[in-house]
């Protein structure tokens, strides 16, 4: 009997612990991450569910939500080394990421783009298991096929366009239904590739999305147009002092009024001009240095906000040029330092963020600058500067930009020479610097725009 005994506990004990084990490997399988990812960039103001601010190294994860305001742009960097760009006036909810490195194929990776613009690199989990990714947007749920894309959405309008790979998007029915997850396989779903050089849009007004040709999602802009279509974000106002639970429907309406074109523009310049890094300065040096225009912010700014905006905890750096007239840099001023320091010998930077124009007989245009083929390095030993930075855009051969000169002991440093303009400060400690360039290439065209730069 006392035998039996023993035999019944020890296999009461196997099963209570078998279960406790099994319960667990479950849970964990199914629970997704609490920290899925990690802010990697910032610029501007953003919250998290609705009144944390965001900062560089915030930690989201599954039910979170990321806001942005008007001059609110944020990159998070999640587990899998997937990738997503939010940007202004933009909400963003991760619904669900789910990822074990030992099966990739079993992730589960949900987003809802509620509003605004963002752009999605795949990481590993969207790779393995793309019948398990979903992006849903107010009117349509998009899938994609190892991909890098950019989708804009309001409650009745979808627009995107793929870098590479390829996104399915299917209107929401019977057979495509929020709640799911991975690609809608529905009888008016439309596929969109990158090799297309096509835009995709739905409307609420459609039966199904269509295909456009992509140099209609890429229409130059008349200074003039662009201006108009800035001015509700020309004016700063209390609203980027509060959290992103309390900003006003009115950006929306305005956002959603605004000409095509510009929307269209912002997804084209989501994919060439914006650059993801895998060593993100903290947000202090990101944010030392701002570009502000006096006119307020032109519909091809990504980079460049009002003046009041930039102003703010910042002293005027570099004054508007002759080539640029509205343009301004203005500088976080620094406590314990007077000048730069001569013993921090030649330094180099990396190219953080930038933004460039193609001016053709006063039409804009938006262009890139590639961070492969530019570089800047100052001597501040010596008091030297050189750098050059290429300008890439389908309206025009690639531009080389580039010029030397000296820096002064407060960090500004110019090169003008005939056609060519450049002017910019650095921070006076050293580890970071930004400037505006000009260049004039004939036949009533020019390049413009602004860089930021980060010591190596």
């Amino acid at each position: 009997m006392q035998w039996l005994n023993v035999r019944q506990s020890i296999k009461f004990y196997a099963n209570a612990c078998l279960g406790s084990l099994l319960f667990i490997a479950v849970a964990t399988q199914a629970a997704p991450e609490d920290d899925a990812g990690e802010v990697t960039f910032l610029l501007g103001k953003a919250f998290v569910n609705g009144s944390t601010p965001v900062k560089i190294g915030t930690k989201v994860g599954s039910g979170d939500v990321i806001q942005t305001l008007g001059n609110g742009h944020v990159h998070v960097r999640f587990i899998d080394n997937g990738l997503v760009s939010v940007r202004p006036e933009s909400r963003l909810v991760i619904e669900q990421y789910q990822y074990n490195a030992s099966q990739p194929n079993e992730s589960i990776i949900k987003f809802n783009l509620e509003q605004g613009v963002m752009r999605s690199i795949s990481g590993e989990g969207a790779k393995s298991a793309r019948d398990k990714f979903r992006l849903n947007t107010p009117i349509a749920a998009i899938g994609v096929r190892g991909t890098d894309f950019v989708v804009k959405s309001s409650s009745d309008l979808l627009q995107a366009v793929v870098n590479e790979g390829a996104i399915i998007v299917s209107p929401y029915s019977v057979d495509c239904q929020a709640a799911s997850v991975g690609p809608c396989q529905s009888s008016n779903m439309v596929e969109l590739a990158s090799d297309a050089q096509q835009l995709l849009e739905f409307s609420s007004m459609y039966e199904s999305p269509r295909l456009l040709p992509l140099s209609a999602g890429i229409p130059t802009i008349s200074i003039d147009d662009a201006q108009i279509q800035s001015q509700p974000h020309a004016v700063e106002t209390a609203e980027d002092n509060v959290s992103a639970s309390n900003t006003s429907s009115k950006s929306n309406q305005e956002s959603d009024a605004l000409d095509r074109s510009d929307l269209d523009n912002r997804l084209v310049n989501e994919i060439t001009a914006d650059t993801f890094i895998n060593a993100q300065p903290n947000e202090e040096r990101v944010q030392r240095l701002m570009w502000g225009r006096y006119s307020g912010p032109k519909a091809t700014d990504r980079i460049v906000y009002s003046r009041a905006v930039a102003a703010n905890g910042r002293d005027l750096t570099v004054l508007p040029s002759p080539f640029i007239s509205d343009l301004a840099l203005y500088r976080t001023p620094s406590e314990d330092r007077l000048g730069t320091d001569s013993n921090l010998g030649n330094v180099s930077f990396n190219l953080l963020a930038s933004q460039a124009t193609v001016n053709t007989g006063g039409m804009l245009s938006v262009a890139s600058v590639s961070s492969a083929d530019s570089h800047l390095s100052i001597d501040f030993t010596n008091g030297k500067f050189a750098t050059e930075v290429m300008v890439t855009s389908p309206l025009i051969t690639p531009v080389t930009v580039n010029g030397t000169g000296t820096i002064s002991d407060r960090g500004f440093f110019n090169f003008t020479s005939g056609d060519t303009a450049i002017h910019g400060a650095s921070t006076l400690d050293g580890d970071a610097s930004s400037f505006m360039f000009y260049k004039d290439v004939g036949a009533g065209t020019s390049v413009e725009g602004v860089t930021h730069w980060y010591a190596e």
